[in-house]
């Protein structure tokens, strides 16, 4: 190990979302290039995605009661800046999903991004995307600076604030012992030895298993030998944080 560690930043802008059906194939191109990029970087790599994604998700149209729409059960987002999903913000709900990441700002109060530039309504639509194995311990919108940087010359707000996020990787650079990064020893013990919840861990964690088999196995045939059991462990992890 070595005091370096490689970070891929990745900044995106995304096509408006499109306005007939028939015309999305350019944004499947562009979510299809970025997950294919980052599958392309080194397994000790971490990307960070930096996106105006010109999206909204959240929410979903309740399956039995039109007119209501609920939280749409995806683990990528959290329970803050909620908004109505539309064709972009599935794709990226659907690439984040596949690269096991998370979409920051959306686990804190932070508050919208972007202030109509007809100075009615405010929505969010930047966001900073990174790996599960990512602790972020804060996010927020910069109003103030924001304010300054503002471009349109009218009193109120326009146009994009910027988003900012404390990370941690808790990697053992400096010598000591250390946990591997991002996992919540805590959550594990309080269920595996103190047995709080023990049979729905153990149904969760064969559940979540079953629908990741085929990406296990795959590892099985890479150049890493600990692909794999570090895929097995990953997803006790993820169920028992769930929990």
């Amino acid at each position: 190990k070595t005091a370096t560690i490689d970070i891929c930043v990745l900044l995106g802008y995304s096509f408006q979302n499109p306005e007939r059906e028939n015309r999305t194939s350019k944004h499947r191109d562009f979510y299809k290039w970025f997950s294919t990029l980052i599958d392309s970087l080194p397994h000790k790599c971490i990307p960070l995605w930096l996106l105006d994604g010109n999206a909204h998700f959240g929410l979903e149209q309740h399956p039995v009661a039109p007119g209501v729409w609920h939280k749409k059960a995806s683990h990528v987002h959290g329970p803050f800046q909620l908004q109505r999903t539309d064709f972009n913000g599935d794709l990226i709900t659907e690439t984040a999903e596949k690269q096991h990441m998370n979409i920051v700002n959306t686990f804190f109060p932070c508050g919208h991004s972007f202030y109509n530039n007809s100075g009615v309504g405010v929505s969010t639509v930047d966001y900073i995307i990174v790996p599960k194995t990512v602790r972020a311990t804060k996010a927020c919108i910069w109003l103030a600076s924001g304010d300054r940087l503002q471009i349109v010359p009218v009193k109120g707000r326009r146009d994009h604030r910027p988003v900012v996020a404390e990370l941690v990787l808790g990697l053992p650079y400096s010598g000591q012992s250390q946990p591997s990064q991002g996992w919540d020893h805590d959550a594990i013990c309080a269920c595996v030895y103190g047995g709080y919840k023990r049979e729905q861990l153990a149904q969760s964690v064969e559940q979540k298993l079953q629908t990741e088999w085929d990406i296990i196995e795959a590892d099985t045939t890479t150049n890493y030998p600990d692909a794999a059991a570090e895929h097995i462990w990953r997803c006790v992890h993820e169920t028992a944080v769930d929990m």
